[in-house]
């Protein structure tokens, strides 16, 4: 008996029934888990969610899950695709063993066919699943015509072909013995992998952070959506705790990589890494690989699957390379027409573009230029600084901790502050609303490895507010492009932001006065110093009622040269 679900409630009614289909069926992963697909429902509430089911006298036979939606490779018309994609590596229904493959593929066309969809695209099909070849067999039996693609490739490294490859490929490796050993001077190399779920859901936010700075501006930055996010901390929660295989790299207390993959049937999905990118010279990331591949090695596992994608580093640790496949379904020609024409045109430089968002980065980056500085806005980033350069200087006013004005407004019960930590960044990202959220956290990233602090200030429980402070002799200030000496033992508050919507309230003044006490009591400073803009009068104020005394001026040399 065929049935149609369309609200995440009636999956999560049948999940024990669901999860034994998925137990019993030889050719599942974990990408179509039960606790998978919930997770992501939960998180991100994909539209159209379309749960095509299958029920025999046994109980669930089979159940396909399809997310719908105007999709851009449809050219314009409603088009399914499989749940989760693309964030799935592969994908396929759960069908009981033994089943008929023929009766499932029926039940997928007929459900196309009752609910009038003109297109279903069905990607990352594993290479041995048998399904793409019936549904194009089959497809015509419902007014449907049907193509079978090759997809996306995934390397892997298999003992089938070579018992010895693991050992040979991260034991005996010269490459690799360097990259340990150039590690390993920085200090004592620990890799663990995480055991409980608190051990993960700990180191999350550090992970998302070393991610988002891994691939700001040179790839899709993910995890700046707070969706995104939560679908990541919900797959950590609801996932078996076995199938989860969360480690970390640390040189001394400091992490510089991380790795989140997933174990099943005794194979290794490479899914998720990320590293630190302030210290690319000794290959964090590589060395995380290393003592990766030797723990699955002693732990049994006959494959490595790096998943999708052909990065030059997959293909040189790889000795197979599989093909998923897709099967396009589609019913009138001319919606065949359409795909192919979108595909060609996302060819070339315009896919090269969305690729690395330069694109995106440009349009937004020239509406913020246009809004900000109006006509002169249009003339482009490097023309437009010239100009400003020339006609005028950009000055910045040094300011020393002194007495507190006995007028301004202390702490207060309204207000709070605290050390943030690598788990703030992302709200502190946000407060600012940063053109780039990616280059941003980067930015940030580097920050923290420079020993600096970020501290947060929240009104009534919300942030408004976040400020950094560092602790250097020499400070270089961004804004007059040179390096400033604020004197020894004396921190530096830099980089302040109030949010627009809490101004007024005597905030900047408040937490400058609370960083300062802070730094005096507990870092030993015997001095503070601030900067901001000559042509920033409500800075000024601010910092003169938080007790600072002007120093001196820090000009910006002409033409902008250091």
């Amino acid at each position: 008996m065929r049935r149609i679900r369309r609200e995440i409630a009636e999956l999560e009614a049948i999940r024990p029934a669901w999860l034994e289909l998925w137990a019993r069926d030889p050719l599942s992963t974990v990408f179509n888990h039960p606790d998978w697909h919930l997770s992501f429902l939960r998180a991100l509430s994909p539209e159209s969610l379309l749960a095509i089911t299958s029920e025999g006298e046994t109980g669930l036979e089979c159940i396909w899950l399809l997310q719908g939606g105007t999709q851009r490779a449809g050219g314009g018309e409603r088009t399914l695709h499989f749940l989760g994609d693309p964030f799935a590596d592969y994908a396929r229904p759960s069908l009981a063993p033994g089943s008929d493959v023929d009766a499932a593929v029926r039940t997928l066309l007929a459900a196309l066919r009752d609910e009038a969809v003109p297109m279903a695209i069905l990607n990352e099909f594993r290479s041995d699943d048998p399904l793409p070849e019936r549904i194009a067999a089959l497809a015509p039996e419902c007014g449907y015509r049907a193509i079978v693609e090759q997809g996306t490739a995934c390397p892997r490294i298999s003992r089938t072909k070579d018992p010895a490859i693991f050992t040979r490929k991260f034991r005996r490796s010269a490459n690799q013995l360097r990259v340990l050993k150039e590690l390993g001077q920085l200090g004592d190399q620990r890799f663990a992998r995480m055991t409980s779920r608190e051990e993960i859901l700990a180191c999350l936010p550090e992970f998302f952070v070393l991610h988002t700075a891994r691939w700001a501006g040179i790839g899709e930055t993910i995890f700046v959506s707070p969706a995104m996010r939560a679908f990541y901390t919900e797959i950590v929660t609801t996932m078996p705790l076995e199938m989860i295989f969360f480690t970390s790299l640390r040189v001394g207390e400091r992490i510089v990589a991380m790795d989140l993959d997933f174990a099943h049937a005794g194979c290794l999905y490479w899914y998720k890494a990320a590293f630190d990118i302030t210290m690319p010279k000794v290959s964090p990331g590589l060395a995380l690989l290393c003592h990766l591949g030797r723990a699955i090695d002693d732990a049994g596992f006959h494959t490595l699957d790096f998943t999708r994608g052909e990065e030059a580093w997959k293909l040189r640790f790889a000795n197979e390379v599989v093909h998923n496949r897709r099967a396009i379904i589609y019913r009138h020609q001319r919606s065949r027409v359409k795909l192919s024409l979108a595909t060609w045109a996302r060819q070339g430089i315009v896919r090269d573009l969305a690729r690395r968002q330069r694109l995106k980065y440009a349009l937004v980056t020239g509406r913020t230029a246009l809004r900000k500085y109006g006509p002169l806005g249009l003339l482009g980033h490097q023309v437009r600084r010239t100009i400003r350069r020339q006609l005028k200087t950009t000055t910045m006013l040094l300011f020393r901790s002194g007495e507190p004005d006995p007028a301004s407004a202390p702490l207060g019960d309204d207000l709070v502050v605290r050390a943030g930590s690598m788990a703030d960044v992302f709200a502190a990202a946000e407060l600012v609303d940063h053109v780039d959220m990616g280059r941003y956290v980067r930015s940030l990233l580097a920050r923290f490895r420079w020993g600096d602090e970020l501290y947060l200030a929240y009104l009534e429980g919300e942030l408004v507010h976040a400020a950094w402070v560092a602790y250097r002799q020499r400070i270089f200030i961004r804004e007059v492009k040179q390096e400033v000496w604020v004197g020894e033992n004396t921190a530096y508050i830099y980089d302040c932001y109030t949010s627009p919507l809490a101004r007024g309230h005597g905030i900047y003044t408040r937490v400058l006065r609370w960083i300062t006490a802070h730094a005096v009591a507990t870092k030993g400073c015997a001095g503070v110093a601030v900067a901001c803009a000559s042509d920033n009068p409500e800075s000024r104020r601010g910092i003169e009622k938080a007790g600072f005394v002007f120093s001196k001026k820090v000009h910006q040399p002409r033409g902008g040269k250091r």
